[in-house]
């Protein structure tokens, strides 16, 4: 088989720098992963979100400077997003479960306000915003990248790249539900909201794990320094 031109660790990948956390590329925003140690060692996962199966490409451990900093930013916005969605999700839960009548009635007398009503609102628009982002980003530049670099990594990429069309449109459908608050905000609207996200968070924490299992053995292994 001809080998790329654009490989990991001794070969040449190709083009421009990797990010997500930011509109239009650049420096993803973020800590590292729940559990994972940043730029080495096994990336973090959530307990029951581990598919299993060896990464493509985890036979090498050899790493560089420029692998080690493409780690350490992908750990980074994943971890964001895992700590966004569990603020958001119990802002819902409170806001279902735990707000009182005269709460809600103060809340919804003016939604320019920071009460819980309209937090959860704005919270939700913003998270799914930055999970868009991310994802456009990955799917746009990162990902054929990889492929060029691995090969064998090709199977697991299209899932990855089908996973993130998926969680597009429940990413909708959460925008949809926590937008309706503005003119709905009834038990029943405040519901949909709930579990709309439990259903996102659910596709969302599987596709995180499974995507630093895959990738981080060939991205830890990255020498070009303008990276993608």
């Amino acid at each position: 088989m001809t080998r790329s031109n654009n490989k990991p660790a001794g070969d040449k990948p190709a083009g421009a720098r990797a990010g997500g956390g930011r509109s239009g590329g650049g420096k993803p925003v973020g800590g590292r992963s729940a559990g994972g140690r940043a730029g080495g060692g096994k990336p973090g996962t959530r307990a029951g979100n581990r598919t299993g199966g060896k990464p493509a490409g985890a036979g090498n451990p050899s790493a560089t400077p420029q692998g080690k900093a493409l780690v350490d930013e992908l750990l980074m916005v994943h971890k964001a997003i895992r700590d966004d969605l569990a603020k958001v999700r119990k802002l819902a839960q409170r806001v279902t479960k735990g707000l009182t009548a005269s709460e809600l009635a103060a809340d919804l007398k003016t939604l320019q306000t920071r009460g819980p009503l309209w937090q959860l609102r704005v919270n939700c628009l913003q998270h799914c915003r930055h999970v868009h982002t991310h994802h456009s980003f990955e799917s746009a530049m990162m990902f054929p990248a990889l492929k060029a670099a691995n090969p064998t990594l090709r199977p697991a990429v299209n899932r990855l790249e089908a996973e993130h069309r998926a969680i597009s449109d429940l990413l909708d459908e959460v925008q949809g539900a926590a937008s309706a608050l503005a003119e709905d905000a009834s038990a029943e609207a405040r519901r949909r909201v709930v579990k709309a996200l439990d259903v996102f968070a659910e596709h969302l924490l599987k596709h995180l794990a499974f995507e630093e299992e895959q990738i981080i053995p060939t991205l830890r292994r990255w020498t070009r320094p303008n990276y993608f």
